[in-house]
């Protein structure tokens, strides 16, 4: 064998061997505990008691009074109602309802999901943990507190869109 052929081969033997190295002091130092990049939300999935859930309700159907009247009701179950009125997207909503929440407030949607029944969850991707409930033509009552729990079993997790970069 060459000179110049055992010079190179050692030369990839050593940069295999950092190589190596590297990869498995990567792995054995990384513990998975970093925080998220700038920007980026973390998913809140634990289902929240009502009274820490702050909770907008719209109306996204022509009868008049239909968010305050939900709105009554979910109080009476200890949610924290922060607002009222007409849904500020302006479309009528086909279903039950529609539950806007982000992230932060993935938990608390799953929680008023279970707590309006034949609703829908949708990550509009907003900041806080706060939830809209947007009452639809489909809307009839809501759930019986009772049933409550062993709807909240029966649901998927939500999956929450991540923000790009994240």
């Amino acid at each position: 064998m060459s000179l110049a052929r055992v010079r190179a081969l050692t030369v990839i033997g050593v940069l295999a061997l950092v190589a190596v190295i590297t990869v498995v002091w990567a792995i054995v130092t990384d513990d998975q505990t970093g925080t998220t990049a700038i920007g980026c939300n973390t998913v809140q999935t634990d289902i929240p008691e009502p009274s820490a859930v702050k909770v907008r309700v719209y109306n996204g159907t022509d009868e008049a009074g239909l968010a305050s009247k939900v709105a009554n009701a979910l109080k009476k179950r200890k949610f924290e109602i922060v607002a009222t009125g007409n849904d500020p997207q302006g479309e009528p909503v086909t279903q039950t309802a529609q539950i806007r929440y982000g992230p932060a407030g993935a938990g608390a949607a799953q929680l008023l999901q279970a707590t309006v029944r034949g609703s829908v969850i949708v990550d509009d991707g907003r900041e806080d943990g706060s939830v809209d409930v947007v009452i639809g033509i489909d809307f009839k009552d809501l759930t019986p507190e009772k049933d409550v729990p062993a709807e909240l079993k029966t649901l998927d997790p939500p999956q929450p869109s991540t923000p790009a970069g994240c």
